[in-house]
């Protein structure tokens, strides 16, 4: 009877302190080969500068819907062959750039405003600005033509 009962308790025991872990981050959504991480839609909320606006509104759930569309987008810009350049990202990706050192004061300032060197902040900026562009070059590709 001990021999059966101590490998099943053992079992239990390890599966509750398991379970116990913190969850660092989980999969929301998944639209085609993209996935929505719980990080994404939280960052999002926390960069959302006026939520009194939402009150009557669940935010995060408006946010999540965004990111769902957004990525069913990209998604349909990777099956029609839908492409942004190089170029007109890294235009844009500096447009902004200059823009958010103009608020914060200096290239320094925005380096403490986000804890990051200004290389980080190029490549998190370009990356989200990848898929930006794409999602709206691809909503441009579907609704282009239509006539009110």
């Amino acid at each position: 009877m001990k021999k059966i009962l101590l490998p099943f308790i053992s079992l239990l025991l390890i599966s509750n302190i398991q379970a116990q872990k913190p969850v660092i981050d989980k999969v929301v959504a998944v639209v085609g080969n993209n996935a929505i991480l719980l990080s994404d839609v939280e960052n999002q909320y926390y960069q959302t500068p006026d939520k009194s606006k939402y009150d009557n509104i669940d935010l995060k759930c408006n946010i999540l819907e965004e990111l769902i569309f957004q990525n069913f987008l990209i998604h349909q810009a990777e099956i029609d062959s839908v492409s942004v350049g190089e170029k007109e990202v890294e235009n844009e990706m500096e447009r902004r750039l200059r823009y958010f050192i103009s608020q914060v004061g200096s290239e320094k300032k925005l380096e403490e405003y986000f804890n990051k060197s200004i290389i980080d902040i190029k490549a998190d900026l370009r990356k989200s600005l990848r898929k930006q562009m794409l999602a709206e070059r691809m909503q441009e590709k579907i609704t282009g033509k239509i006539k009110v």
